[in-house]
């Protein structure tokens, strides 16, 4: 576990030139202060609103992922996902940042949520697929004159999952947590007491962000998109909205607790793309009174309001990539958390009128800052209604299939390649046709997304982004227990033994230059495909070229994908556990 920084003696840093990228904000002072956690710098930043100015800047963590408040003790609860600990803290009276309390939880947390009594939270495991239940403090006890709670958190479960999490919320009865998917489209309803799921519902979406629950209807609103796989990706499909649209979904909480079929006739759907105008990435949701909401796009760098199922006219423009909502007390105002601006912007709703606070002296940006917020601008899109993110979240895939140009036609679908640890591999497209991944590049742009024509070196900024991307971890990278670990010995002599290394040569890329013939064919006849890396394989969500495959074992077991005839069961499921050990 990394060193987590030392608390501040200072009282501010916000004068300091760093990258900050804020994820989240919290209001202190009754609105007239809120703390913003800013993910790179790992440092909370407090603003005097009505002075619309920083006051101070203080390190709290290494890597910041998510800041929750609890109105009862005054402590800011965050989550950072370098040293995958929760941590509590609260201001003194003096404005220094005293930690409370430290815990560890799954690694990679990635949101965290205070159920409405404030005694629990919840935690987002991302890559591990868990959910870990924390006591903040103990349900006998009274509530504490002074902040103090964080000395008694304790994890007192971890419910695994069936898809990557990112978005997590309480229903405001307390009663069960919403989990949404981090890259396709389950949604997860669990009741955290029993610690069990009570149902993961599919939709026909992936991206799905940001939870706004209403006690009034019962209901829980949350964004995302929709990919129509089948549809060229041309520029007529592009223009029209057909391709790609972006969704704000509403249901009864209840509903999401059945494990019944969810029928999408179930699902209230605004469209929140306009004529000419795409609404690229949905990002965060605000709720206010009387079913009103603010919807981020943070493709899009600016704010829609959604009111009685219809968006309303004219769109608020707001700083780079909009990741969080705050809305005030009146409903006057919103905070909207600007994360590749390094700003916020504080908006007068009545008047549309938008100030953008900068967070503090920026850098001089490098290649992969620029290329950065290129990869997340869905302006590059003809339409505005997708960006490199649409399909790859946060570098990664969401799992669908994409009918694009890449491998030089269309009327083939193929899968969308997650392109963490891209920068480790040779050949891209899965007929390797891209020597140079800067060539893959400007071929997704010019052919994919038919945006705005951009420059050789904006093109080598995107790979320079790219290039910082990491492989995630192995699903399952430490034997269980000594079966396991017996195994997954076996499962690495099978590999070594089936030659299995002869595409996927390891132990760096587990993939190889060339396109192979391996008995499968897409729609036009083509039959090399160029493997694809087995690092981090375990998180797929389906297999092969066209997604045929649901699991490693049924690539195994059911479509026996280079595996000897004499090859028995028991074997494919001990190498199937090696792979996801990669």
């Amino acid at each position: 576990m990394a060193e987590s920084p030392p608390m501040s003696t200072s009282s501010s840093r916000h004068e300091a030139t760093h990258w900050r990228r804020p994820v989240a904000a919290a209001w202190l002072d009754a609105g007239r202060t809120c703390v913003v956690a800013n993910r790179r710098s790992g440092t909370l930043s407090r603003i005097d609103l009505e002075r619309r100015a920083v006051i101070d800047e203080q390190p709290v963590a290494v890597r910041l992922a998510d800041l929750a408040r609890c109105e009862t003790t005054g402590e800011f609860v965050v989550v950072d996902d370098k040293t995958h600990e929760l941590i509590t803290l609260c201001y003194d009276s003096a404005g220094r940042i005293a930690v409370t309390g430290r815990l560890a939880v799954s690694p990679y947390p990635t949101k965290v949520a205070i159920s409405p009594d404030e005694r629990t939270a919840a935690v987002a495991g991302l890559w591990l697929r868990t959910i870990d239940v924390v006591a903040l403090r103990p349900p006998a006890v009274s509530e504490p004159s002074s902040p103090g709670g964080g000395s008694q958190l304790r994890v007192v479960a971890s419910i695994a999952l069936p898809f990557a999490p990112r978005e997590v919320g309480f229903t405001p009865d307390g009663e069960r947590l919403i989990v949404l998917d981090a890259f396709g489209g389950q949604i997860a309803a669990i009741d955290w007491r029993r610690r069990r799921i009570l149902a993961v519902h599919t939709i026909d979406g992936h991206n799905l962000r940001g939870l706004a629950f209403d006690p009034a209807t019962r209901t829980v609103a949350f964004a995302g998109q929709t990919l129509n796989s089948q549809l060229p990706t041309t520029a007529e499909h592009l223009r029209s909205g057909a391709l790609m649209k972006n969704r704000l979904w509403q249901v009864p909480w209840d509903r999401l607790a059945d494990p019944k079929l969810l029928a999408a006739e179930e699902l209230q759907i605004v469209e929140l793309d306009q004529p000419d105008v795409g609404a690229g990435d949905p990002n965060a949701i605000a709720r206010a009174t009387g079913g009103r909401m603010l919807v981020a796009l943070g493709g899009a760098a600016s704010l829609v309001v959604v009111a009685e199922g219809e968006v309303l006219p004219l769109s608020i423009a707001v700083g780079a990539r909009p990741s969080d909502i705050l809305l005030s007390c009146d409903e006057q105002h919103a905070l909207v958390v600007n994360q590749l601006g390094d700003s916020v912007s504080w908006i007068d709703l009545s008047s549309r009128q938008a100030i953008e606070i900068s967070l503090g002296p920026q850098p001089e940006s490098y290649p992969r800052d620029r290329g950065e917020r290129l990869f997340f601008n869905a302006g590059l899109s003809l339409g505005g209604t997708m960006s490199c993110h649409s399909c790859h979240p946060d570098g990664h895939t969401q799992g669908r299939t994409a009918d694009t140009f890449g491998d030089g036609a269309y009327g083939n679908p193929k899968r969308v390649i997650s392109l963490l640890g891209t920068s480790l591999t040779d050949q891209w497209a899965w007929n390797g046709l891209q020597r140079e991944l800067r060539d893959q590049v400007r071929q997704s742009f010019e052919t994919t997304m038919h945006g705005p024509s951009l420059r050789p070196e904006q093109h080598d900024d995107v790979v320079a982004f790219l290039h910082t991307l990491p492989l995630p971890p192995p699903l399952i990278a430490r034997p269980r227990d000594v079966f396991d670990r017996e195994l997954l010995e076996r499962g690495r002599k099978v590999f070594e033994s089936w030659n299995c290394g002869q595409c996927h040569v390891g132990p760096l890329t587990y993939t190889s230059q060339g396109s192979y013939d391996v008995g499968l064919r897409d729609e036009l006849g083509q039959a090399k495909f160029n493997p694809p890396t087995l690092r981090g394989v375990g998180h797929g969500a389906a297999y092969f070229h066209d997604n045929r495959a649901a699991s490693l074992e049924e690539v195994l077991q059911v479509y026996r994908h280079q595996v000897p005839t004499t090859a028995t069961d028991d074997e494919s499921a001990a190498l199937a556990r090696f792979l996801r050990s990669l």
